[in-house]
């Protein structure tokens, strides 16, 4: 953890082992993950300030935001996940601030290493990660909290990649590879037209849906339809959803796809990988 006091600048190092519960109601520590060496600075971080944003209102949630005294904190959580207070939403940086709990080792990764600062989901499939993550076996989860006006952003990162490297003995640069990716293609232009639709609540952008079919098939997809619109929002019951019984073979999604004027084709292209070393 790194927690940088924007009024005292005064640094501790303190050892935490296990994960510290100040302040929360009816929550019980994770075992999850090896301890994190930290740095904190007195008077410690308030747990319980974090934890009690009103996430579920982003109004509200952008003015306690505002209103946050200056920390900077990327540490393992200190939460044990409760899907009643609303700890899983995930925003966005929010003028300059973020404060995201609980996040996955690959979130971590990608706000780490994304640009200006921010988490992109559909670098996702263009990321190596450890055989521990990818077995599901690496369980960690870390807070990400950042409230300072100096270099927010550049700071996070910073902080964020000595951590991961520090516990985990990882980095992570930019190179072209070519790629397994599967291409979106309009099949039937006239028969996509025709699912155009203007109620933004029951459509999807073809961006979107590419973004899920991401995380579906677990590679790149690359839309090539040219299309800008927003479309029937039924396109996302494609038989590769996370549901029981789901499949990812290419011609059972094809087939449901031919229903919406698409198909996906598989191919090669070259992609920037977020791609991982070993270091010291």
């Amino acid at each position: 953890m790194i927690v940088v006091n924007g009024n005292s600048r005064q640094w501790l190092l303190a050892i935490m082992v296990g994960f510290s519960l100040v302040g929360c109601n009816k929550l019980e520590p994770e075992k999850a993950g090896p301890p994190i060496a930290s740095v904190t600075t007195a008077p410690p971080v308030d747990d319980a300030f974090w934890l009690n944003l009103n996430r579920r209102r982003v109004d509200i949630y952008r003015t306690q935001l505002k209103a946050a005294p200056p920390v900077l904190v990327v540490r393992a959580s200190h939460y044990a996940f409760n899907p009643t207070n609303g700890m899983g939403m995930h925003y966005g940086w929010l003028d300059g601030r973020l404060a995201n709990l609980h996040i996955s080792f690959s979130e971590l990764v990608g706000y780490a290493y994304g640009r200006d600062g921010s988490f992109d989901g559909r670098q996702y499939a263009r990321t190596e990660f450890p055989d521990e993550w990818t077995r599901g076996r690496l369980t960690n989860k870390f807070d990400v909290i950042v409230t300072i006006s100096n270099q927010p952003k550049e700071s996070m990162q910073a902080e964020a990649r000595k951590l991961l490297r520090r516990q985990f003995g990882l980095a992570w640069h930019r190179e072209p590879k070519a790629t397994d990716v599967l291409f979106i293609r309009a099949k039937d232009p006239a028969l996509l037209q025709s699912k155009a639709s203007a109620d933004f609540s029951h459509s999807k952008a073809l961006s979107e849906l590419a973004g899920e079919l991401e995380n579906y098939f677990r590679r790149p997809v690359v839309d090539e339809t040219g299309a800008i619109g927003r479309y029937d929002k039924r396109v996302e019951l494609i038989p590769a959803r996370w549901v029981n019984g789901r499949t990812t073979d290419l011609d059972e999604n094809n087939k449901f796809l031919a229903a919406f004027g698409l198909e996906l084709v598989p191919g090669k292209l070259s992609q920037e990988w977020l791609v991982m070393e070993r270091v010291k």
